[in-house]
């Protein structure tokens, strides 16, 4: 079950649940394999760039899904069986709110608490 605090979203795809959360090591790997930033892959998957939709529900999907989603083509196919890419365009926005920083100024380096605590958002459920 996935965990706001900690950042992590649940979705359920045909009466399954997948907990998306962003990782550091998911995200180095996925930086690695398209030489590109993060917030690159995040602009151009909200410029509608396909590829980068999929890159970036495929490094969300890493950390409790790995085994599952081994491929990029997996993932594909997971996108379309959630009804596409609207669904993880709403997911995003969620996993945005749940990573967010409260305050409207993001901590220094060297501030270590988060300030407060985030609210628990419903998981998407796609039939």
């Amino acid at each position: 079950m996935a965990n706001i605090e900690r950042g992590e979203i649940e979705i359920v795809v045909n009466d399954k649940p997948y907990t998306l959360k962003v990782t550091m090591n998911a995200s180095i790997a996925v930086q690695t394999r398209t030489k590109k930033t993060i917030g690159d892959l995040i602009n151009a998957a909200t410029a509608m760039d396909f590829e980068a939709i999929r890159d970036v529900v495929f490094m969300l999907l890493q950390k409790h899904h790995a085994a599952e989603f081994k491929t990029l083509s997996s993932v594909g196919d997971f996108i379309d069986d959630a009804g596409g890419v609207a669904v993880f365009f709403a997911s995003l926005e969620r996993l945005a709110k749940a990573n967010e920083v409260p305050g409207e100024n993001p901590p220094s380096a060297q501030e270590t608490s988060t300030g407060g605590s985030l609210s628990e958002t419903p998981a998407v459920t796609v039939a």
